[in-house]
């Protein structure tokens, strides 16, 4: 054989292995980033024994909400009853505002809001649950 040929060979022989080595790679995980969405700028005051805060009964409450929580899958609660929620968005957040119903008034209450982040898969886990203590305020 002519040592161009052998040359020829030689680099056709590299170069399959070199892309077979390249295409080697695969993701073990796909799918699986997950960014849970925050809760911030809470305009109540959660009760604390040092400052004992209130709110008042059928006062309009407000929380932000990261952009990559889902909006629609928002579910705010107290005392095991869903409330009414609107929510605003812009490009960096949802503003959330809610009324804490009357009838709670006169002692504590846990308010519970739940949500899913965009980047969940519909059976994922991707998603973010706080609970904040309020003392609701006698009428």
């Amino acid at each position: 054989m002519k040592i161009i040929t052998k040359c020829q060979l030689a680099a056709f022989i590299a170069a399959l292995i070199f892309n077979v080595a390249a295409n080697a790679y695969s993701d073990d995980k796909p799918g699986e980033y997950c960014k849970k969405p925050k809760f911030t700028d809470l305009s109540f005051k959660t009760y604390t024994e040092a400052e004992k805060a209130e709110v008042a009964g059928g006062a309009a409450l407000t929380f932000r909400l990261s952009i990559d929580a889902e909006p629609k899958s928002l579910v705010v609660s107290a005392k095991k009853e869903i409330l009414a929620t609107t929510i605003q968005t812009n490009s960096s957040f949802h503003e959330v505002s809610f009324t804490l119903p009357a009838s709670l008034s006169g002692g504590f209450v846990r308010l519970n809001a739940h949500v899913k982040s965009i980047t969940a898969k519909p059976d994922s886990k991707c998603e973010e649950s706080v609970g904040w203590l309020v003392k609701v305020a006698d009428k």
